[in-house]
């Protein structure tokens, strides 16, 4: 039986950079529009500000919490989700009062599961701190499923969701004193061209088939080879259950 290759960790090449850019545009490619790239970027910012304008403003959602062991079943409670003024902050406000009951800086989003049961759900997975141990992210997103109303209420979300936590957390790479992976900058570019992908042909198919698609298109082994490419792709993910 022969050995299963190993594949060694390697940074990516920024010339492998713009050709996977490229390529990752092109997935699926009888469905793309005749706009030029700059177009396409615009329609994707325009969809992108609209979304943090909604997300501003709120919008309720079914919250489904993770059953203690005690429980025999989900609880669920509709809430409403806002992001704050400044768009880094995601904010859980109780439909009682309309007091903010939980929240969750944008930068600790570590990704976004969309679920098919319940459908038009999603959840966040979150960097946990250890000297954080009351920190309100886990009320948030680790032990919570969060229903929309529609699938474009959900993509909508998700768009501002994902463009609002790569903002923040590039931010945050620039202002840290430790230096850059050295393929970080590369992936970012891979990392925009999928998410213009993704959510461009989440206009044609459900949202989890067209992340699905755009991920298969870049090759394994540039996938398995690049820990900063591996992480922003699997940013967005989906559960077949």
């Amino acid at each position: 039986m022969e050995a299963t290759p190993l594949v060694l960790p390697l940074p990516l090449h920024p010339r492998r950079a713009q050709q996977l850019f490229q390529e990752v545009l092109l997935t699926d490619a009888e469905l793309l529009s005749e706009q030029s790239l700059p177009q396409r970027l615009q329609q994707l910012q325009r969809l992108n500000l609209s979304g943090i304008q909604e997300a501003k403003r709120g919008a309720r959602f079914q919250r489904i919490q993770a059953a203690a062991d005690s429980s025999p079943h989900n609880e669920g409670e509709q809430v409403t989700l806002k992001l704050s003024k400044d768009g880094s902050t995601l904010q859980m406000l109780s439909d009682a009062d309309g007091t903010v009951t939980a929240s969750l800086q944008l930068v600790d989003v570590q990704g976004i599961t969309l679920h098919a049961t319940p459908i038009h759900s999603f959840s966040l997975k979150l960097s946990q701190h250890d000297d954080e141990p009351d920190n309100n992210a886990t009320t948030v997103g680790a032990t919570n499923t969060l229903v929309a109303s529609s699938e474009g209420d959900l993509n909508r979300w998700v768009l501002a969701l994902t463009c609002g936590v790569n903002a923040f957390q590039r931010q945050r790479e620039r202002q840290c004193t430790e230096p850059f992976s050295p393929d970080a900058k590369a992936a970012d570019l891979v990392w925009q061209a999928a998410r213009l992908r993704i959510f461009e042909l989440a206009e044609v198919m459900p949202l989890p088939e067209a992340i699905d698609h755009v991920t298969k298109s870049v090759p394994t082994r540039d996938f398995q080879q690049c820990e900063a490419l591996r992480c922003r792709l699997k940013f967005l993910q989906f559960d077949a259950v």
